[in-house]
């Protein structure tokens, strides 16, 4: 009967991280009935007012029917064209960046809605600055840090603007990974004999990684 070895495994990985030159912040929205929509904005290096489909922005269909809730930026007051999008990143120079961006959010909710709320955690460098789409707001907020706002009056309206500030922003690098199984277990395998396992890594952030280096002890 052949020798029987217990075998340690140890799976050293390292990745690097390919960056584009970004700051990415989500924004939900939610409707008081259930649904909800995530929104997408930042500032890249790479990024135009128009769509840039290597960001991830998409000019997206037409609106679904008006019983629905739908929430997307409106890029039409910056490229003349009538595009919405859920992501819309603008344009920094460089890194870090001050400044102002403008976007222009718009509207439909379910006939049965309650209202319109936007969830958002901003970093320290970045307040938004809300305000009614009409030459003189009926309503101007300041959304700092993490927080929660509701519209007002969000069906007679359809749309807001976000003026977005940023002092010194610098790059977010929102990349982090899981592993499934969190650990691997060869048990005893026969001398000469190879027992395969397989690690399951997902990126969970919004920038590639690569595996540059790897090695089994």
């Amino acid at each position: 009967m052949g020798k029987r070895y217990l075998i340690f495994v140890f799976i050293f990985l390292s990745f690097s991280v390919i960056r584009s030159q970004n700051v990415n912040i989500p924004l939900v929205f939610t409707d008081g009935e259930g649904a909800y929509k995530v929104l997408y904005f930042g500032l890249d290096s790479t990024a135009t007012d128009g769509i840039d489909p290597h960001l991830g922005e998409s000019d997206c269909p037409p609106c679904p029917p008006t019983d629905m809730t739908e929430v997307r930026f409106n890029l039409q007051p910056f490229i003349g064209a009538p595009v919405s999008t859920y992501k819309d990143y603008r344009y920094a120079p460089s890194f870090p960046y001050t400044g102002i961006k403008q976007h222009r959010l718009i509207w439909q909710l379910y006939s049965e809605s309650t209202g319109l709320t936007v969830t958002y955690n901003l970093p320290d460098s970045v307040y938004i600055v809300m305000t009614s789409n009409n030459s003189i707001p009926l309503y101007s907020v300041n959304l700092y840090g993490s927080g929660s706002f509701t519209f007002p009056y969000p069906e007679d309206m359809f749309s807001a603007w976000m003026y977005v500030h940023y002092s010194e922003s610098s790059i977010i690098d929102s990349s982090f990974l899981s592993f499934t199984p969190a650990q691997l277990n060869f048990g005893s395998v026969t001398g000469g004999e190879v027992y395969n396992k397989v690690l399951n890594v997902k990126n969970l952030g919004n920038t590639n990684l690569v595996t540059i280096d790897s090695c089994v002890v």
